[in-house]
């Protein structure tokens, strides 16, 4: 029975010969908690800076992002509010079970 929800989601973005950027999100939250964590972090450099790497790595986009700088990482507390969660954490039902009830 799963006990957490991890979500990651990635942009890759490229002009040619003018940048590169890949922004990273990932959403993590468990399910007894009221709150996500959600992190973000943008990598992001101009042509000239990796324009040296060879097209093997600058037209791959999952190789491209270990070779870019790091510009922005941000991570917060996101929190659901006085409801909980939409999820009971026992039984993994939408709040209609008991256990959700008496929270």
């Amino acid at each position: 029975m799963p006990t957490f929800v991890l979500i990651l989601l990635r942009q890759y973005l490229r002009v040619d010969k003018v940048m590169y950027r890949v922004q990273e999100t990932r959403f993590y939250t468990e399910v007894t908690w009221r709150h996500v964590i959600r992190e973000v972090t943008v990598r992001e450099a101009a042509y000239g800076h990796v324009a040296g790497l060879g097209n093997e790595v600058l037209f791959d986009e999952w190789v491209i992002g270990q070779h870019l700088p790091e510009t922005k990482r941000s991570r917060e507390r996101l929190e659901f509010g006085e409801r909980g969660p939409l999820m009971c954490g026992l039984c993994m039902r939408r709040r209609q079970c008991q256990v959700a009830r008496e929270q």
